[in-house]
């Protein structure tokens, strides 16, 4: 019995030290499990304070930037549609210009040509008039000078007669010569003084709906560039004002 009990008192210890070394090592693991639990929740706080705010902010640049480049393209075509239609008033104004401009000047000539023929034809005939008086004053004072005044109103009144047949035959084909030369050089030089009328005021006309095409284009793209400035503004403003929120957010959480 006493060799029993010896023996019994023997195994005691030993199995009370089996127990406290199994103890101790499962506390060690429930350590090292605390710790791995801690180090896991921390990285996944940085996680959310750091990544999280960056994907939503790349997100968010994509999605401003697909929203820019839609407005931008709404913006060009809504502006390329505007230069079309005043591109189109421009070239209906200058042709209704154009048209109105030749008229008045096909008119202006027309008025102008049968004037400066009249005027030609009456300065013609007076000046046919007074070289008939001319030769006849001419021709009595040369027979005064030699026969006697009866005789000279005679012989005048005579050779006037068969003078004035000659004298009106080639008076009536110079005048007629001259008045064709007139009149051809009179129709010639307005003629040229209309067209380059019309070429200088079609050409200011031109010019000048041009520089106002130029303006409206140049005021469409001033509006197309404030309008992108302005949207690109409030694009930069939300996406700040969302990093911050997100920033205070996740940062308040992990605290």
């Amino acid at each position: 019995m006493i060799k029993i009990l010896m023996m019994t008192n023997s195994k005691f210890p030993i199995q009370r030290r089996s127990y406290s070394s199994s103890n101790s090592s499962s506390s060690t693991s429930y350590v090292i499990v605390v710790i791995v639990v801690l180090v896991l929740v921390i990285v996944v706080v940085v996680i959310l304070i750091v990544i999280v705010p960056v994907v939503l902010v790349v997100v968010l640049v994509i999605v401003v930037l697909i929203v820019v480049v839609l407005v931008v393209v709404v913006v060009v075509a809504a502006a390329a549609a505007v230069v079309v239609v005043v591109v189109v008033v421009v070239v209906v104004v200058v042709v209704v210009v154009v048209v109105v401009s030749l008229v008045v000047v096909v008119v202006v000539v027309v008025v102008v040509v049968v004037v400066s023929l009249v005027v030609v034809v009456v300065v013609v005939a007076a000046k046919n008039k007074t070289t008939f008086k001319h030769f006849c004053s001419s021709r009595s004072r040369s027979s005064s000078s030699s026969s006697s005044i009866s005789s000279s109103s005679s012989s005048c009144s005579n050779n006037s007669s068969t003078s004035n047949s000659s004298s009106n035959s080639s008076s009536s084909s110079s005048s007629s010569s001259r008045v064709v030369v007139v009149v051809v050089v009179v129709v010639v030089v307005e003629v040229v003084v209309a067209v380059a009328l019309v070429v200088v005021e079609v050409t200011a006309v031109v010019i000048a709906k041009i520089a106002v095409v130029v303006r409206a284009v140049l005021a469409i793209v001033v509006i197309v560039v404030d309008v992108v400035v302005v949207v690109v503004v409030v694009v930069v403003v939300v996406v700040v004002v969302v990093v911050v929120v997100v920033i205070v957010g996740g940062g308040g959480e992990g605290g």
